[in-house]
């Protein structure tokens, strides 16, 4: 007979082989043991909450998966490719949910898994293990980055340095009212999070967060950070208030954004928006960004949150 599958949290004994695991299969080389080990490293350095969870038989590793909290209380959700060697799918969709559910109960309002668009073996794995489709996500690239004057009606502008924690989140607010991009998440998390968040997706700088008013009152804004390698950036969120869309001020917002990345003499631009955005789309495809990438976002609520722990 042969043995069970044993589904545990890792003890710290076997954090480094988990790792290699989750990264590789059995496979094991010098390349995935650095990886691992730069993984490890990247943990204890930003001192993040981490799940990490294997299924194994005997001493034999046949499945892995870690929920990291980042900033903002995001949990992300990483796994052993479903297709490596030595991986046991049923263990790999167990390892996945219960490294999901600590991730929760550590205080993530929610945790994400993300798939590349091809990988259909990984995107049966996260639905068994109690998933459901938040989005697929199309990434997309503006080289070289465009600037432009998009000032109809007349526009003021106030970089992060001109104002408060307080007047931004009202504005990222307002903007979620009506929103088509991963409206499942409107209201999953304190503005605050939402913010912290942001500033952790690269390199945050205040003066390329900016917040643009009409007629005395804050009617959008667009986040831009820094790419951590190579001179890009990424615009980490864009939205414009229910009450003035449809007066051009996305494009506006855009500009200001390819403006501030030029001056900068940056490479390109990126940024994602859901597939179902098709409007949003649209407007960055006539700007001139380009689709670089697919992937499927799935999402694990908490219960609070979402009602059934997995929706």
């Amino acid at each position: 007979m042969s043995q069970p599958v044993q589904i545990e949290p890792v003890p710290p004994p076997g954090h480094m082989q988990a790792l290699r695991f989750l990264l590789a299969g059995s496979r094991c080389d010098f390349l995935v043991a650095s990886q691992a080990e730069g993984l490890a490293q990247h943990l204890r350095g930003r001192d993040r909450r981490a799940a990490l969870w294997w299924g194994r038989v005997g001493n034999c590793c046949v499945a892995a998966a870690m929920a990291i909290q980042n900033p903002g209380r995001v949990g992300m959700l990483l796994h052993t490719p479903a297709d490596a060697d030595g991986v046991d799918s049923q263990a790999l969709a167990a390892v996945a949910q219960a490294a999901a559910q600590q991730g929760l109960q550590q205080g993530c309002p929610f945790v994400q898994a993300m798939i590349e668009d091809d990988r259909d073996a990984d995107r049966a794995v996260i639905q068994a293990a109690g998933f459901s489709l938040l989005a697929r996500l199309v990434h997309m690239r503006q080289s070289p980055p465009r600037g432009g004057q998009a000032e109809a009606p007349p526009l003021q502008w106030r970089s992060g340095e001109q104002f408060t924690p307080e007047e931004l989140a009202q504005v990222i607010a307002a903007t979620y009212e009506g929103s088509l991009d991963c409206p499942r998440l409107s209201g999953a998390r304190r503005i605050e999070d939402v913010i912290a968040g942001h500033k952790a997706g690269g390199v945050y700088r205040p003066q390329s967060w900016w917040i643009v008013d009409v007629g005395g009152d804050a009617a959008g804004c667009v986040l831009m950070n820094d790419c951590t390698a190579g001179r890009s950036a990424e615009i980490a969120y864009l939205g414009v208030a229910p009450r003035f869309r449809g007066r051009g001020l996305g494009r506006a917002l855009l500009h200001r954004a390819g403006a501030d990345a030029q001056a900068r003499r940056l490479e390109s631009i990126e940024l994602a928006v859901d597939e179902q955005n098709t409007y949003a789309k649209g407007v960055y495809e006539s700007e001139g960004y380009r689709v670089t990438r697919r992937r499927w976002a799935y999402v694990m609520f908490a219960k609070h949150l979402g009602g059934t722990g997995a929706v």
